[in-house]
């Protein structure tokens, strides 16, 4: 048994009023780093379409049924939120798109084309180096959650080594505001992959850019 877990899925962005997703709400930065802990890890990742790329199009509840239920759909959907402070104002909930309503379908479709653009070539080459270092890497093509450990180092900044025998892989992920230097792993490390800017190697340890995750590898224990 595999583990399949995901930075966003159709339930989580579905679900929202206005189907924003993960990286509608997070600077680009911030969701590189988020997609290079989401394919370090040993597990299984679920892909949700259109992030590979950054799509623009949310993904909106949608549904097509006769009349007579679509009416009840439109009503239980606005009414679902009006618990929450943002929604009680009828008027705002007014302006949840209508599940029944083409326009709410057609609103969410890929737009495929995106995928060419710079900035969905940039992230697709992004998390197609990942899936690769997944595939190639002796350490990370092996999916064994006990052979990992993770650990906050901040509250922004997290630490997860994987190893198989002597070889180790150590993510660190920063996704605060300020610089984060680490020193607490040894030595013995170089960089295998950065998801931004360039890691800062050095005698004393690593500086880690603000919202940011580099990937180190080191083939045999060092003090």
């Amino acid at each position: 048994m595999q583990f399949i877990y995901t930075l966003q899925n159709h339930d989580q962005v579905g679900n929202r009023a206005f189907g924003e997703r993960l990286h509608h709400q997070i600077d680009a930065d911030a969701f590189r780093a988020a997609s290079t802990l989401l394919l370090f890890l040993p597990y299984t990742p679920l892909i949700f379409m259109g992030q590979e790329f950054g799509a623009s199009s949310p993904f909106q509840f949608f549904t097509d049924h006769t009349p007579e239920l679509g009416k009840l759909v439109t009503q239980g959907r606005r009414k679902e939120f009006q618990s929450f402070s943002e929604f009680a104002d009828p008027r705002t909930r007014d302006k949840i798109p209508d599940p029944q309503a083409l326009s709410t379908f057609l609103r969410s479709k890929l737009r495929l084309d995106e995928a060419q653009s710079p900035s969905g070539v940039e992230l697709s080459a992004l998390y197609q180096r990942l899936v690769h270092l997944r595939r190639s890497d002796p350490v990370l093509s092996i999916q064994d959650r006990n052979a990992m450990e993770a650990k906050a180092l901040s509250r922004d900044v997290l630490a997860v080594r994987r190893w198989r025998g002597p070889q180790q892989r150590l993510l660190l992920v920063n996704f605060g505001d300020t610089e984060w230097h680490e020193a607490s792993f040894g030595v013995g490390w170089r960089v295998v992959f950065d998801s931004d800017q360039p890691t800062q190697m050095h005698s004393g340890g690593v500086t880690l850019a603000t919202r940011s995750a580099t990937i180190l590898a080191r083939d045999r224990d060092q003090v």
